[in-house]
């Protein structure tokens, strides 16, 4: 196996019923809507009424994948490792080694499996940063004010990371950067200001309300070497 298909989220398209979010307040300081010790920030907007709210959205069943192969050729840049996915155990290797007890000595079916190890960063493909990904500050403290002094870890901060998200099931909306400046892809290290969300969602004709997922086309998929090929240009 050479590649990695990533599993995500689900949005969905169309209007949604209007909700009525808590407002951020300049200024406030943390734990100023959630609390001091919340990790989720807006996701904690999503409820069992919302989600049902947005399920009822859908109206053909049509799926959008998100999901993105993941190779040692993957988009990445100097500030992310490598990756590699290699073969650990293999069809042959189990039965020529038989060195996995209860398993070779009595197995008339020959059966194996193809078991594989992975070394990889978990910035690059498909992903959802937790709140805990950017720091700022000479303290280096994230979302809701967590430091890492206090807490930073040797596999990542015990604050904010991605295992606290919950499931993700909400309105989705494509804001497509690149088709409203006329081009298959936007260039190197182009910055996407608010003006261009907001001249690209006015092209589109396509309001954006609380609680929406927006999804950002750049076009760049296309330079994503062979991963790129997943998904039609």
């Amino acid at each position: 196996m050479k590649k990695l298909a990533w599993i995500s989220f689900l949005v969905l398209a169309a209007g949604a019923a209007p909700q009525e979010l808590k407002k951020w307040q300049k200024g406030k300081g943390w734990g100023w809507v959630w609390g001091p010790q919340d990790e989720d920030g807006s996701l904690n907007e999503l409820t069992d009424a919302s989600r049902l709210a947005a399920l009822r959205i859908a109206k053909t069943g049509k799926v959008y994948d998100l999901g993105i192969l993941y190779d040692r050729t993957s988009y990445k840049w100097p500030g992310h490792s490598p990756g590699e996915i290699m073969s650990f155990r293999t069809p042959e290797g189990v039965k020529r080694q038989g060195d996995i007890p209860g398993v070779i000595q009595d197995n008339s079916s020959r059966t194996a499996w193809h078991s594989c190890a992975l070394f990889m960063n978990d910035n690059v493909a498909t992903q959802i940063d937790g709140l805990g990904h950017a720091t700022e500050g000479e303290d280096d403290h994230w979302y809701n004010g967590f430091k890492e002094k206090d807490w930073g870890g040797n596999w990542g901060s015990r604050k904010c990371d991605a295992s606290t998200i919950p499931p993700i099931i909400t309105r989705g909306v494509l804001i497509d950067v690149a088709g409203w400046k006329g081009v298959d892809a936007l260039p190197s290290f182009y910055m996407i200001t608010p003006m261009d969300l907001e001249a690209a969602l006015k092209a589109q004709g396509t309001e954006l309300k609380p609680g929406d997922v927006v999804l950002i086309r750049t076009g760049t998929l296309r330079h994503w070497g062979e991963a790129g090929g997943d998904h039609a240009v």
